[in-house]
């Protein structure tokens, strides 16, 4: 009877969860977005942590799904995922963007001109474009339910007084 050599055996055990990145939010989801040509706001501030495989896979873990205030309510899953490329989140699983009382699912982020100054969102049925300044700075989600509209204002206003 032959022996199977043990370290070939292990590393190839190992090696699927070695190619996957796992980075908790403090590693900053953020930066990351930045290094591909995406607004780091794109994501909120409580992010709970994510990874990305080396295929550019990014999933993005949350505690709860919640809500955030851009220039209107985006729905954010426990677990939202997208293929990261240069400029674009393409294949949007988990995220919903608010249209005339309708939450409708987010498909693409992609920034084709940075210089631009506008992000294209393709939610299906339509395509939007919004400026990149909204997504400069990642921010609040709230636990889904919560009137968004009025915690929107007063987070703008909070941000305007400490300019």
């Amino acid at each position: 009877m032959s022996e199977i050599p043990i370290l070939p055996l292990i590393i190839l055990i190992l090696l699927p969860s070695m190619l996957t990145t796992s980075l908790s939010s403090s590693s900053s989801i953020h930066d990351l977005l930045k290094s591909q040509g995406l607004p780091g706001g794109l994501f909120p501030r409580n992010v709970d942590s994510y990874t990305l495989d080396q295929d550019g896979l990014l999933e993005v873990y949350f505690n709860e799904p919640c809500e955030a205030m851009f220039e209107s309510p985006v729905r954010f899953d426990t677990v939202v995922k997208a293929n990261l490329s240069y400029g674009g989140l393409i294949g949007v699983q988990g995220l919903a963007q608010e249209e005339l009382f309708l939450w409708l699912p987010v498909e693409d982020i992609i920034v084709q001109d940075r210089f631009s100054g506008l992000i294209l969102f393709n939610i299906g049925v339509a395509q939007k474009q919004l400026a990149f300044s909204l997504f400069e700075d990642p921010p609040i989600c709230n636990p889904k339910g919560l009137n968004m509209k009025m915690v929107g204002r007063k987070e703008r206003l909070s941000n305007q007084l400490q300019r």
